[in-house]
């Protein structure tokens, strides 16, 4: 049937709503194409239902804006499906909120990115929940970025997951604020790397206390530092301890330093090894307090070198334990004078070991009051020799003597350091390699502390340097101790004594 848009455009609105699906049917897509919005607006949906797809296509974006509530809602999925982007821009916002779920089906992404934020908008939450992944990835960023945030709130945590790193970086500091726990669930680590910094800066502490680690492993280097200590702090120590070093690197000292007890707990042995110096010098002290040896096993020498005394006093007995060679050796004179006895005395054997001789200088008397035999076993005997009279009388008690090491013994070569209590407590091999110096030095008050085991095992070196007034001290129950051998090389003026 081939009408003239005179003769359509004369048909009565009645008559249009009488004509029948098989007289619809006859009407060519020409002769649609000039019925007019009233004429239109009468169509039933019945009527639309069974127009063909070329009936539908020859409708104009003014008439298919035309059609009433009743006979948009005759739109088939086939039909919206072949609709042409032109025509579907042209549905009305009212239209478009009558959208169907069943409708749904038929929508095309050409015809989806052809709609403004208002149309966009005016979907129902039912339908944008129903789109598909396909049907979203058809946004473009800037539709995705407008969607208010009731739209934006009915995108399920799949259809989030979906999204491209183009539209993730699309979105509005208003629609990330807004994420539910359900769509926050569906980011990606991908997605979450996409994230611009003002973007990060938009996702709330709560958000990020509810990332998974391997969510948060997409955290990347440049979005790091535009974190804000809350937000930090807001992720799992199990997310702190995920992050990768090249995203730890990114953090700033600031934001090391702002670190909470728990988020630090999270930090690994690998993450602390590569920290760079300046990270470093952001330790808080509250944090180093916590330090566990498996993280302190992680310090490296530089950075040893930068911590400020009262970062080095204030790590934790535990991470003080662990300390090797190496990272005692990045320790300044400073850092050791300054340690609290605490600190102190947690420090192995094999630690004091690498004590140089300068470190060893600055130790305070308080210090060396505090060591144990077993950590004085730890001071090689050319370092020992570096101690002052006054740090080894604060140092050698009777079982700190008794521990001693004959090399260790023999380096000491002043004889006042010897009080009578802590010569005592020498052994008879301690005895035999004092140096001659240190015999020469014996006074009487220290030689009565002697026991006979101990007056016979000098060596016939040392007899002869035995000062008389201080053989004179002795009673008769320790000159028995002398043998036959020792007595034979005294001078006549130690054996007058003796007599």
């Amino acid at each position: 049937m081939d009408l003239s848009r005179t003769t359509v455009q004369a048909y009565t609105t009645a008559y249009i709503a009488g004509l029948t699906t098989t007289q619809l049917a006859a009407l060519t897509s020409l002769n649609l194409s000039y019925l007019l919005p009233g004429q239109v607006a009468v169509l039933t949906a019945t009527q639309v239902g069974s127009l063909a797809t070329s009936q539908v296509r020859g409708l104009t974006s003014t008439q298919l804006g035309a059609l009433s509530t009743s006979g948009f809602s005759g739109l088939t999925s086939t039909q919206i499906k072949n609709l042409f982007p032109v025509q579907f821009d042209g549905l009305t916002t009212t239209e478009l909120a009558l959208l169907t779920t069943t409708q749904r089906a038929g929508l095309t992404t050409s015809e989806l990115a052809s709609l403004d934020a208002a149309q966009l908008n005016a979907f129902t939450t039912t339908l944008i929940a129903a789109l598909t992944v396909g049907q979203v990835d058809g946004l473009t960023s800037t539709q995705i970025g407008r969607l208010n945030t009731t739209t934006f709130g009915a995108l399920t945590a799949t259809q989030i997951g979906g999204l491209t790193t183009t539209q993730v970086k699309g979105l509005s500091v208003v629609q990330i604020t807004s994420l539910t726990t359900s769509q926050l669930n569906g980011l990606t680590s991908t997605e979450i790397s996409a994230l611009g910094s003002l973007q990060i800066q938009a996702i709330t502490t709560t958000e990020l206390a509810a990332l998974t680690t391997t969510q948060a492993s997409g955290i990347n280097v440049h979005q790091a530092p535009a974190l804000s200590s809350d937000q930090l702090n807001a992720l799992s120590s199990a997310d702190i301890g995920a992050l990768s070093s090249g995203q730890f690197v990114g953090l700033t000292s600031t934001q090391i330093g702002a670190l909470s007890t728990t988020a630090f707990s999270g930090l690994t042995s690998t993450q602390i090894h590569n920290l760079t110096t300046t990270q470093a010098q952001g330790f808080s002290a509250n944090d180093l307090a916590v330090m566990t040896s498996t993280q302190a096993s992680g310090l490296v020498k530089n950075v040893m070198k930068v911590l400020t005394t009262t970062q080095v006093n204030a790590l934790s007995t535990s991470a003080m334990a662990v300390l090797t060679s190496t990272q005692i050796a990045g320790l300044s004179v400073t850092d050791i004078s300054d340690l609290s006895t605490t600190n102190f005395s947690a420090l192995t054997s094999k630690a004091l070991a690498a004590l140089t001789a300068n470190q060893v200088k600055s130790l305070t008397t308080t210090e060396l009051s505090v060591l144990s035999a077993t950590q004085l076993s730890g001071f090689r005997a050319t370092v020992l020799a570096e101690l002052t009279d006054t740090q080894v009388a604060s140092l050698l008690s009777t079982s700190v003597i008794a521990a001693l090491a004959p090399t260790q013994i023999a380096v000491l070569s002043t004889a006042i350091w010897f009080t009578a209590s802590q010569l005592a407590a020498l052994t008879t091999t301690d005895i035999a390699v004092l140096t001659t110096t240190v015999v020469s030095g014996l006074v009487g008050s220290q030689m009565v502390a002697l026991t006979t085991s101990e007056i016979g095992a000098f060596t016939v070196t040392q007899i002869p340097e035995l000062a008389p007034a201080a053989l004179a001290a002795l009673n008769t129950l320790q000159v028995s101790g002398f043998t036959s051998t020792q007595l034979g090389v005294m001078s006549v003026g130690q054996l007058n004594v003796l007599a």
